[in-house]
């Protein structure tokens, strides 16, 4: 299962960069737990998962991958209802295509941090800016968390344990 934060957690981290314009508004965060698969040849690490409702990407399917040798610089590649390949590594700006059922459009990428975390942790954190046509921007953060397909998502003890009844017929 791949994690994303919750809100308390996105919180934990202190005041927000985005927040200089002096608008006060929260930033939208979303967590969502989702089934995945991970790939590992010895070289490279492929992570796949499909998108849901939450994410606006329904019926979309994700990849995240990175070399072993450069785990800093990670690619997004999503298919199905939404089709791109985006690039990340700190400090850089890349141009990439995303394709919509409505139209095509460029944006640009340009990643403020990768903390690529895999292989010590499962962890993957990323934020970035991403420009809309060069008109609308969005600084976003992801993070990935890998569990195990063995760990339940849910908390435990969620359900209450009720003394077993003896049912007798006569």
């Amino acid at each position: 299962y791949l994690s994303f934060p919750t809100a308390e957690e996105m919180h934990a981290g202190g005041a927000d960069a985005d927040t200089d314009d002096g608008d006060n508004d929260d930033p939208l965060i979303m967590e969502m737990t989702t089934e995945g698969s991970l790939h590992d040849d010895g070289n490279r690490i492929e992570i796949r998962y499909a998108e849901s409702k939450l994410s606006g990407m329904e019926g979309a399917r994700t990849l995240v991958a990175f070399n072993r040798t450069d785990p800093q610089f990670l690619s997004m590649v999503r298919s199905g209802t939404v089709s791109t390949a985006l690039s990340f590594e700190t400090g850089k700006r890349y141009i990439c295509s995303y394709l919509t059922p409505l139209m095509p459009f460029e944006v640009c990428i340009y990643t403020i941090l990768v903390n690529n975390r895999f292989e010590e942790t499962g962890r993957i954190d990323l934020e970035y800016i991403i420009e809309i046509r060069g008109a609308q921007s969005e600084h976003c953060k992801l993070s990935l968390e890998l569990r195990d397909t063995c760990e339940s998502p849910f908390p435990e003890n969620t359900v209450e344990s009720r003394p077993e009844e003896s049912l007798s017929r006569h």
